[in-house]
């Protein structure tokens, strides 16, 4: 994981802000040039996420993102890879049909294993942990998880029920089960402006001149235009890569014979990678379309 700030030349930080981003996220600090090298500005930024994703992401910003206004961007980003405990046998993937959201079939790579698996019920559908291997076989540190709707159609139903305490609940309850377990082999991209998302969670206000984040700087008028993710995701029968990273830009004005359950993903789902010491979601996602190479 990575995080960087990147505040305008000669515009000035409260220090307090400085030392919680640096202590608390290891932040580092680069001005940048955005009124008289707006390009250089896209370049530099570009590079850092590049390095830091490994090369799976390589132009979150543009210069068109930048004007004579902006005065910070703030970076995040994470990289993620994560082999199965109990891998896929490639000899098995098969292909199949997936059901598209909307009406429609495609033909895609369906990977398939029976071990023991924890599942569990959520409103509206099923969970699944994949786990990765981790220091120790019994305590993966992280895992995939599965959410797949009870009806091919069901994915929007089931978010609007999925809540943060039924997901927790979910979890708590899950069972060892022995399950045939028939995922599809996929690679996703995702670029989505998040304001919608995060005016939704009641967070509209800093994105207007009349917000208050005096506590980042004591320049009036300093407000959110942007926040901007590009994440990445390939899941195949050795296990999961990812990769992910934000940026903000604010400007002023500006075992035995047990019975086997079957769990075939062949519908749109969502998807989490779970980070287990801290419970942490560091990747969710949906897969409407697992045919579609991002």
């Amino acid at each position: 994981m990575g995080q960087s700030i990147w505040p305008a030349e000669r515009f000035t930080l409260r220090p307090a802000f400085l030392q919680t981003m640096a202590s608390s996220f290891g932040a580092s600090i680069t001005p940048l040039d955005y009124a008289g090298d707006p390009q250089g500005a896209a370049q530099r930024i570009n590079a850092w996420v590049s390095e830091r994703t490994r090369g799976r992401i390589k132009e979150l910003a543009s210069a068109a993102q930048f004007s004579p206004d902006t005065r910070l961007s703030l970076l995040s980003t994470i990289w993620f890879q994560g082999q199965w405990v109990h891998e896929f046998d490639p000899e098995a993937t098969h292909t199949g049909s997936f059901f598209l959201q909307g009406g429609g079939t495609r033909v895609v790579p369906l990977m398939q294993r029976t071990g023991w698996y924890r599942l569990g019920a959520i409103p509206g559908g099923r969970i699944l942990e994949i786990p990765y291997q981790g220091t120790s076989w019994d305590t993966p540190n992280h895992t995939l998880l599965i959410l797949l709707p009870d009806q091919r159609d069901g994915l929007a139903a089931l978010k609007r029920r999925l809540t943060p305490q039924s997901l927790n609940k979910a979890l708590e309850v899950m069972k060892e089960t022995r399950v045939d377990l028939m995922p599809p082999r996929f690679k996703m991209r995702d670029r989505p402006d998040l304001i919608g998302s995060l005016e939704r969670m009641g967070l509209g206000e800093v994105f207007g001149p009349g917000a208050d984040l005096s506590g980042i700087s004591a320049f009036p008028d300093l407000y959110l235009s942007s926040v901007l993710q590009e994440a990445t995701l390939r899941v195949d029968e050795t296990g999961t890569e990812a990769a992910a990273a934000t940026i903000m830009m604010m400007p002023v004005g500006g075992l035995g014979e047990d019975p086997i359950t079957p769990f075939r993903v062949d519908h749109p789902f969502l998807l989490m990678i779970r980070d287990q010491p801290t419970g942490t979601l560091l990747f969710l996602g949906r897969v409407l379309d697992p045919g579609e190479q991002g």
